[in-house]
């Protein structure tokens, strides 16, 4: 059954995991004390150590900690999530220029073997944070946004440790069907 940009779930993720490297799969994100939980997402995934497979490409500049892709169930849409974690003090432009160089990296990456649908991708970029800095610095993530695929958002903000946390902020398609 022909599904999403026209191709099969497994393709799509395939085709993303061609890209970006089947060297840089991991199972977890997770980074000193600070870790993404991931219980609660879709089992339709792949997940990239985004630092290794930059440095592998040759980019040293700012990069986030994970690549976490995802087909929808029923829809087969593509959800794209650079994850950003933080065990310490997270600063706005800091975080914002980390995940903005993933997101192109990713743009670039795949756009070459993705072809006529990358497009189509949706994104949800992701804070982790452990610490617990102040209300009003969390404010300011809301008045920044990174772009992907000539679209905005926002960086999403998720406590380390909160195990529907990540999901919480995904479209339900990305969720597992008992989260809905």
């Amino acid at each position: 059954m022909k599904m999403g940009w026209g191709m099969k779930s497994s393709d799509l993720l395939a085709t993303v995991t061609e890209a970006i490297g089947t060297d840089h799969l991991c199972d977890r994100c997770k980074h000193r004390n600070c870790e993404a939980a991931l219980g609660d997402v879709t089992a339709h995934r792949k997940l990239f150590d985004a630092d290794a497979a930059m440095r592998k490409a040759g980019i040293t500049s700012k990069k986030c900690d994970c690549f976490l892709f995802l087909t929808g169930i029923p829809s087969q849409d593509l959800l794209f999530v650079p994850i950003e974690l933080k065990s310490g003090k997270a600063t706005v432009g800091g975080v914002v220029e980390q995940i903005q160089s993933s997101l192109d990296f990713v743009a670039a990456r795949c756009s070459r073997v993705a072809r006529n649908d990358w497009h189509k991708t949706k994104f949800v970029p992701m804070l982790v944070y452990r610490s617990s800095s102040s209300t009003r610095q969390f404010v300011q993530f809301r008045q920044h946004s990174v772009k992907f695929l000539g679209r905005e958002s926002i960086v999403h903000l998720v406590k380390s440790g909160d195990a529907r946390g990540l999901a919480s902020k995904l479209p339900d398609d990305f969720r597992r069907e008992d989260m809905s």
